[in-house]
């Protein structure tokens, strides 16, 4: 059994505990994630209606519904075994009310939706409504197509569209409206570019889902909107496409992640493209990736098995207990290592100056794991310089105590 001692600047740790909230694929942008909005995270009772589409990224920009009879209903088993919310093509929607951190004219924005039931013409996902025109940011879907709208400074509304192929569709639109481009994606394809898309956006008023009013409803499935108020970089960008690939199942052109089948849950990544990089990763678990430096082309991606902070006390070197659950990663490239730090801070496993870092290629950790010594400052516990495959299983463990919740 191998054993390798991390050294590690405290004071880089106290950092850790307060720079990292949770982000969609651990891609903070400068924290510009305005909203979040997630079935999976949401949870709820299959065919219960939803008053409220909680808002995860912690600026509480929930999308509500006053109007009992105009609320979508929760659907459990949607996309692939995730949940999504289903808006019945009638009357239901959802809205955002009037926030100022939403003017912006530069947008990154991601929707994750099903279009087997739509309805005839357009089908509204997002509507962003500013001072400058009421429909400024128009994304949407027709039975054939996914479309992103902008209404320029001129009043002329300009189109993004891509052909669609299959039911289960991830949408991504870049919208910079000082050089005047709008970009969209569909599963991770470069559909185009639209140009005069030059305008401001001030004065938010509403967001509207679902429906605009009365009009262009949408008769389906919506199970992930994720509105950033910055311009993504490439490797943010393939990451975030990841994240939802992974979890939806939904195949990328840029797929950098490989163990979707068992690992799908809130996979996160570490990148770097020749406009950017993405060098610190947390998701929704406490998990925190991090690299000093990267390469053009190198990215490290890692997601879970759902397992749960339960302690395990059976596959587990002799003496230690682990979490139950189980990432495992996924390298392109990279040649480096990596920094890997727990939050323990709700989900401690015993002793703070005795935690270890179980890394392992078969998945059994009793026999044969590589372990890294921790160190714990403040909540976080890091293990620097680890070395991980696109083969690599790796878990927290700790003394032979019971998890403290």
């Amino acid at each position: 059994m191998k054993n390798i001692t991390t050294l590690f600047v405290i004071m880089y740790v106290s950092f850790l505990t307060v720079c990292y909230a949770q982000s969609p694929g651990g891609v903070s942008a400068n924290s510009t994630n305005q909203f979040w909005l997630d079935a999976f995270q949401q949870n709820g009772t299959n065919g219960s209606a939803v008053s409220s589409w909680n808002d995860f990224s912690g600026n509480n920009n929930h999308a509500n519904q006053t109007t009992s009879n105009r609320r979508p209903k929760f659907s459990t088993n949607a996309i692939n075994g995730m949940p999504a919310i289903q808006f019945d093509g009638g009357d239901d929607m959802l809205e955002i009310s009037a926030n100022n951190n939403f003017n912006s004219n530069m947008v990154s924005h991601f929707l994750v939706y099903e279009t087997s039931t739509l309805n005839a013409g357009a089908n509204l996902i997002l509507n962003m409504d500013f001072d400058e025109a009421s429909n400024l940011l128009f994304s949407y879907a027709t039975p054939t197509s996914s479309i992103g709208m902008i209404k320029n400074s001129l009043n002329s509304a300009k189109y993004n569209t891509m052909s669609l192929s299959g039911t289960n569709q991830i949408a991504s639109f870049l919208w910079n409206g000082n050089t005047g481009t709008l970009k969209g994606f569909l599963n991770g394809t470069n559909g185009s570019t639209t140009t005069n898309c030059i305008n401001t956006a001030s004065g938010h008023n509403r967001t509207r889902i679902g429906a605009f009013n009365t009009n262009y409803k949408f008769k389906g499935k919506i199970a992930e909107i994720i509105y950033f108020t910055s311009i993504l970089n490439s490797a943010e960008r393939n990451i975030i496409e990841n994240y939802l690939a992974a979890k939806y199942q939904i195949n990328v052109l840029q797929d950098k992640y490989s163990h979707e089948l068992t690992h799908r849950y809130d996979v996160v990544g570490i990148g770097q493209e020749t406009d950017g990089n993405n060098l610190s990763a947390r998701g929704t678990s406490n998990l925190i990736l991090e690299a000093t430096t990267m390469n053009n082309g190198d990215y490290v991606l890692a997601g879970h098995d759902n397992g749960g902070y339960a302690p395990n006390t059976v596959d587990v070197p002799l003496g230690y207990n682990r979490y139950n659950q189980v990432w495992r990663s996924t390298i392109t490239n990279y040649t480096g290592t990596v920094d890997v730090s727990f939050d323990v801070n709700n989900y401690g496993l015993g002793a703070d100056d005795d935690y270890i870092l179980l890394v392992d290629e078969d998945g059994v950790f009793a026999n044969g794991a590589t372990e890294y010594t921790g160190v714990y400052s403040s909540g976080i516990v890091t293990f620097s310089g680890v070395t991980l495959t696109s083969n690599s299983y790796f878990t927290l463990a700790n003394g032979n105590s019971q998890v403290v919740s």
